[in-house]
């Protein structure tokens, strides 16, 4: 008697849906929180360098992120260069002699 009660508990419980731990909420807080980060960290790549393209800026600011071991994903780096680029060139011409 006591197995077929251990039975159905188990049944119940297998057919609960089971939470993720990594669901869609957590990654969007998660990389919330990053953004100010990446936003530090292409201040800090534009202060080092002079680039000629975006696509020179967005490798810099991953080189630099994987430097520091802070994760980060294209939109993360996009939305980065996007606030940045709204209070200071990122590109800028080099003069030629």
């Amino acid at each position: 008697m006591r197995f077929r009660a251990d039975s159905a508990r188990l049944a119940r419980a297998r057919s609960r849906p089971v939470p993720s731990p990594r669901s869609n909420e957590t990654l969007v807080k998660g990389s919330a929180r990053r953004a100010p980060v990446l936003v530090a960290v292409t201040h800090e790549v534009l202060n080092r360098g002079t680039f000629a393209s975006i696509a020179d800026v967005a490798d810099a600011v991953k080189t630099a992120a994987a430097t520091l071991r802070i994760p980060y994903d294209s939109e993360l780096v996009a939305t980065a260069l996007r606030s940045v680029g709204s209070r200071r060139p990122l590109v800028r011409q080099r003069k030629d002699r």
